[in-house]
């Protein structure tokens, strides 16, 4: 078993996430292995980074201007379009961007031009996360929540956070990474959500596959850590008051998610084995469209 922090992945590892066995588990090979993968970054992203790192996300995010932040802001083709003519100016009209900025430098005036100072500020920051300012305050602003409370914070402040654990399991590599984790083996997986209340909670850790994901944790901890892990997810609202909500998992939250995650494992290894990525239908040609058990007893129809 190795260990590695930071999200440094080892040289030629060719193994996979456990949210890769949760989608390939949840939906269908065909699925995990040809959907596009969206290439902005997931705000979950963000939040961990500045929750769990601090002083990394100082370094490594910025927050993007917004226009509400100054007065007289020229934020539209529109109010260029406006401005120019308060300046007695003909001709604007029909024109897009790059002509507009054309007429308004020929004035030798200098307007707050909102896009003109975003693309500053990109060139300012390459190299850097630019965050949108409404999302970067929210992040800043469920972090001053969760700090507020002490127990959630020296429990993050004082574990290791971001580890990445990497193991071969039933002969597959597979590496997860663990938020944060104390000098006895505990560990807090940070999650954000949409509501934190326990009967709405539950089902986004059935969706998201968090069962199987604290398996995985607890198994391939106990490789290399003495003793037994309490393993623990902090769920925190996205929406003021960004309520926290901290959830302990038991061993039947364990003993549901090992069987999850050894069978995803099993059909990873056979699709990988045979290059082929089957469907919903599983290789059939067809397969029974359901019935939802509520609709057949309206008609007095057993299944």
């Amino acid at each position: 078993m190795k260990l590695f922090q930071q999200n440094e992945v080892p040289d030629g590892d060719t193994g996979v996430s456990w949210f890769d066995l949760h989608r390939i588990y949840s939906s269908c090979p065909a699925k995990w292995r040809f959907e596009e993968r969206d290439a902005a970054e997931n705000p979950a992203i963000t939040e961990h980074a500045a929750i769990l790192n601090p002083e990394e996300f100082s370094r490594r995010y910025v927050r993007e201007p917004s226009k509400d932040d100054f007065e007289n802001c020229l934020s539209s083709d529109a109010d260029i379009q406006q401005w120019i003519k308060s300046r007695g100016i003909k001709g604007y009209s029909g024109k897009k961007y790059d002509e507009l900025i054309e007429m308004v430098d020929m004035t030798g005036e200098t307007p707050f031009i909102y896009r003109r100072e975003l693309e500053k500020f990109a060139e300012k920051n390459k190299g850097k996360k630019i965050v949108p300012a409404k999302d970067y305050d929210r992040v800043m602003q469920m972090r001053d929540v969760l700090f507020a409370n002490n127990s959630f914070a020296e429990r993050i402040e004082k574990s290791f956070n971001d580890i990445l654990i990497v193991g071969e399991i039933n002969g597959l590599l597979i590496h997860v990474k663990i938020d944060c984790i104390d000098d006895a083996g505990n560990v807090i997986d940070y999650v954000g959500c949409a509501d934190a209340n326990p009967d709405a909670f539950k089902m986004q850790a059935i969706r998201g596959g968090y069962y199987l994901k604290q398996a995985l944790v607890h198994d391939m901890l106990s490789m290399i850590w003495s003793g037994e892990p309490e393993i623990q997810i902090l769920a925190q609202e996205r929406a003021y008051p960004y309520i926290p909500v901290l959830f302990d998992i038991s061993k039947k939250h364990l003993e549901i998610g090992r069987v999850q995650y050894n069978a995803a494992i099993e059909i990873m290894k056979k699709c990988q084995a045979a290059d082929a990525w089957p469907t919903y239908a599983l290789g059939s040609q067809s397969v029974e469209l359901p019935i939802p058990e509520y609709f057949a007893r309206q008609y007095g129809v057993e299944l």
